[in-house]
């Protein structure tokens, strides 16, 4: 599994459970059922493995009716998905205009596909749309003097006004809306931290530190009842498992308790009821596989054999 990733490329790119949210707790965009999940395989960095290029996919929850959406030819790759709220785009990263990764987005079919943000002196990494549809967050990074610094930037979904949320010479990555669009989730490696999540106002303001500095967190994901994040642990280290917190970072429960190690559950994501999760999963035998379980713990489910990095987003149901 390509999981220990050093830090300066996951920025590039990019627990016992929590209680089960009912359908009337869960926001009004996520009240419909599951739909498809939308992933992408191969790591998304500025110099990756070239063997194949990245693409993304689609799949039906049981693991079957597999959908290719992107045909890039190396080095063009496309990557990271990221469904809208109603079901029915994709945001995701490409090089294939050439040059830096920046933000495109697509139909849920993978048709018209067209670039979003156009940035080319900075990379744009892991975007994710916000509640209302409109407006997103990506990772923006650059490299000064060898040194990688990435910022969480916000911009409306048609790319109009781009501006950093964050700042300061850190890789702050891997962003995530909670549903009522006021704050902002991420991980990076502030103060000299190898990764921690941090919260921050979409408004402005400083970023308040959530996890421990041991537990090496990353990838954040809000339950769709916002009452819960999801993140992984052991950050650039083998054996990560995924883990639940409240959202002021209190209450860490593991969801995954793998037992190998070299087995890892990452990278994962809620389903839009919040009753699943899917990540990307290594059994500790080389295998790779698009994953999911239960928001309780139980029932990991192979879906998809990959043998390659995997970052997934489930649609609801359009």
């Amino acid at each position: 599994m390509m999981r220990a990733i050093p830090l300066a490329a996951v920025a590039l790119l990019a627990a016992a459970a929590a209680l089960v949210p009912s359908a009337s707790a869960i926001a009004p965009h996520h009240a419909a059922a599951n739909g498809r999940i939308v992933y992408s395989v191969g790591a998304i960095l500025p110099d990756p493995d070239l063997s194949a290029a990245s693409q993304i996919w689609s799949v039906r929850q049981d693991g079957t009716h597999k959908r290719q959406l992107t045909h890039l030819t190396k080095p063009a790759q496309a990557g990271d998905p990221d469904v809208s709220p109603n079901g029915r785009r994709i945001l995701f990263v490409s090089n294939k205009g050439g040059g830096a990764f920046q933000v495109w987005v697509m139909r849920i079919d993978g048709s018209r596909q067209r670039q979003i943000i156009h940035d080319p002196k900075h990379d744009a990494f892991v975007p994710r749309w916000a509640p209302d549809g409109k407006h997103l967050v990506f990772t923006r990074c650059m490299t000064t003097f060898g040194l990688i610094e990435c910022t969480i930037a916000r911009a409306a979904v048609n790319g109009a006004g781009p501006h950093d949320l964050t700042g300061g010479h850190w890789a702050d990555f891997s962003a995530a809306y909670s549903p009522n669009g006021k704050t902002v989730a991420f991980s990076g490696d502030r103060n000299g931290l190898t990764s921690a999540i941090f919260r921050i106002a979409t408004a402005g303001g400083a970023p308040r530190r959530l996890t421990k500095p041991t537990i090496e967190a990353f990838w954040p994901d809000y339950r769709p009842d916002g009452k819960r994040i999801l993140f992984g642990d052991n950050f650039d280290r083998p054996h990560t498992n995924t883990l639940t917190m409240n959202p002021d970072g209190s209450h860490v429960r593991q969801l995954s308790h793998l037992t190998d190690p070299d087995s890892n559950f990452g990278f994962a994501r809620y389903a839009p009821n919040g009753r699943k999760v899917v990540a990307d999963y290594s059994d500790g035998s080389g295998r790779e596989f698009l994953a999911t379980m239960n928001a309780d713990g139980s029932g990991l489910r192979k879906l998809v054999r990959t043998d390659n990095l995997t970052f997934a987003d489930w649609a609801v149901t359009s």
